[in-house]
This record gives structure tokens, C-alpha cells and sequence, in this order.
């Protein structure tokens, strides 16, 4: 019977702190593993997700590193960690924010239905209105984008994402200022960009020996580190600005991800 109004009454799990508010409304979510409790998302799948955020709503965490939302395995998966009963870590409705919170272990069913089996950790209604700020997303799996689907990316990480198709750091999205490491899975890691703009690509792990990561969109790259023997941009790039690609980076610690080249 808690409000939600104050830290002492706090509504939990995190799921139920989402049916009350509106747009213009923000709300923060304590330090904490986030692992109960599913929702339906709002493209209507069969795919459940741990947090549905309402349109126009922000949901803010208070420790980027300590807020937590977890999703779930499938109980029977596939070869490619995908299965029916998959939980997914956030969908974002229209003009919706998420900032300062890690999502990790978010998953999607296996196959070609976007609502279904795309994004494991975030899932966006709209890429020019749902955003992802500094936060964390690692360990997602999704069959055609593991760490995000149509959102915009500014201040993040995404880290050991797997795409079984397409996408294990995301598709459709938009990169700022955004450290992407250890890709696993298909040679497309970002495929369907618009922009990768003051970014590094570090520790690739996919299973192809070219990585053309932004093949199927137009995408402008800019200011962008690429530490990877495999990266060629071999198509869709609109345009390549301050763009520098280190032969045997394999390895990288986690730069500032505001860092200009």
C-alpha cells in the first residue's frame, strides 16, 4: 500500500512504481537488483519486460552502477540463449528517458517479429524520442539486438551484448559519447545506425572475420575510435569524420566516453 512518495514508501517492486505516473513525471529508483516482477511492453508482444516505461515518463536510478533492473533466461533456451518465457530489461514508450542505471541480463524470444525478438536490454517505441543516458547495458541477448532496439544511446556502455542475426550492441539506434565492448554474435554489431558520433568500438568478439557494423542505414560516423583488426566500413556510411581505426586493439580499458579525436 505504499505511495511511492517518498524513499519510505516506496513502491516495490519497481514494476508497480510505473502504473502512477505521467509525462513530466520522474521516477527514481534506489540502489538495488531489480529482478521481480514482469510487465507486457507497449508494442503489445508476447515478449515480457521487467519495467514499462510509461510515455513521456523518466525513470532515473540513484547509483548507475548500483540501481540494477535484471531480466531472465528462458527456462528452455535455444542454441542462441533465446527462448519463449525470455524477459527483457526495459521498454520505452514514446518520449521516454531512462538515466544512470545498469541493465544486465535482459532476453527476447528467437526470431524476426521486432516486438518479440529485438532489444534484450532496452526496447524503444521511437528512436528520435526514446532515450538512454548514462547507463549500463550489458549481458543482454536478443535474436536481432541484444543491448537496445530504437533508442537513442548518449553517455553509455554497452558491454558483452550477443545479437543472434543482427545487432548485439543495438539496431536502429543512435550512439553519443558511448563505449561499445565485446560484441558477440553477428558481424553487424550496430546495424541500422543513423549516428555514431564521439564513440569507441573495443574488444570485439563476433563470430565473422570482417565486421561491417553498420551495414542496412545511413549512418554518420565522427570522432570515433575503432579498436579492432576486423571493422571495415564497407557500406551505408554517409559520412567519416575524425575517425581512427587501431590495427591489434583488442583491448581496451573503459576511456572517457567524452572523449573528442
Amino acid at each position: 500500500n505504499n505511495d511511492g512518495w517518498t524513499p519510505e514508501t516506496a513502491k516495490k517492486p519497481l514494476v508497480e512504481a510505473m502504473k502512477g505516473p505521467v509525462a513530466g513525471d520522474t521516477v527514481h529508483a534506489a540502489a538495488g537488483v531489480y529482478a521481480d516482477g514482469t510487465v507486457a511492453d507497449g508494442a503489445n508482444s508476447s515478449t515480457k519486460c521487467r519495467v514499462n516505461v510509461p510515455a513521456g515518463v523518466t525513470l532515473r536510478g540513484d547509483d548507475r552502477d548500483g540501481t540494477i533492473i535484471e531480466g531472465k533466461a528462458p527456462s528452455s533456451p535455444d542454441k542462441y540463449g533465446l527462448g519463449a518465457d525470455a524477459v527483457r530489461g526495459v521498454y520505452l514508450s514514446a518520449n521516454a528517458k531512462l538515466c544512470n542505471l545498469t541493465v544486465r541480463k535482459g532476453y527476447t524470444k528467437n526470431g524476426n517479429l521486432a516486438a518479440e525478438s529485438y532489444g534484450g536490454g532496452v526496447f524503444g517505441a521511437n528512436r528520435t524520442t526514446c532515450f538512454v543516458e548514462d547507463c549500463t547495458i550489458r549481458d543482454c541477448y536478443g535474436s536481432r539486438s541484444g543491448g537496445g532496439h530504437s533508442v537513442t544511446f548518449n553517455r553509455c556502455r554497452l558491454l558483452d551484448n550477443y545479437g543472434a542475426s543482427t545487432g548485439a550492441a543495438g539496431r536502429g539506434c543512435s550512439y553519443y559519447n558511448t563505449y561499445i565492448s565485446g560484441c558477440k554474435g553477428n558481424y553487424r554489431p550496430m546495424q541500422d545506425s543513423t549516428a555514431f558520433i564521439n564513440c569507441t568500438y573495443a574488444n570485439d568478439a563476433t563470430d565473422s572475420e570482417i565486421v561491417d557494423p553498420f551495414q542496412g542505414a545511413n549512418v554518420t560516423v565522427a570522432n570515433s575510435v575503432f579498436l579492432c583488426d576486423k571493422v571495415q566500413l564497407k557500406s551505408y556510411v554517409v559520412s567519416l569524420k575524425n575517425v581512427v581505426f587501431v590495427k591489434g586493439g583488442g583491448v581496451a580499458a573503459f576511456p572517457p566516453v567524452t572523449s573528442r579525436f
